[in-house]
């Protein structure tokens, strides 16, 4: 029998889940932001210097989205790859327990169990 994790030192890290559930988002959006203007300035055939530039900048924020994750990793946490702001504490998927920015607290995977008629 697999015991569900502790909720408890998950529920006191909302407010670090929270921060780094903004870095991710914010981060991520900018990688998106710098490769489609990367992607129109090579095809606009602009000055190689500035490229290089904004491929630097797309670099830095790549790496820090990957400490983000690695930090939220070290803490026990894995994130969704449905919905990459979503997190996941503790080792066994079917009783994890999740944080997502947007909700208020934290939630548990139904016991597949309980689902029976």
């Amino acid at each position: 029998m697999t015991t569900r994790p502790n909720p408890a030192p998950a529920l006191a890290m909302q407010p670090l889940l929270s921060s780094i559930a903004t870095e991710i988002s914010e981060r991520s959006l900018a990688v998106l932001e710098l490769e489609a203007r990367l992607e129109k300035l090579r095809a606009a055939r602009t000055d190689p210097r500035e490229l290089r530039v904004l491929a630097a900048r797309l670099a830095h924020q790549k790496r820090e989205l990957r400490l983000a994750t690695e930090e939220l990793e070290r803490l026990g946490w894995k994130r969704d790859g449905a919905r990459p702001l979503r997190f996941f504490y503790g080792e066994d998927v079917q009783r994890e327990v999740s944080w997502q920015p947007e909700n208020t607290g934290f939630f548990r995977a139904l016991d597949p169990s309980l689902l029976t008629l």
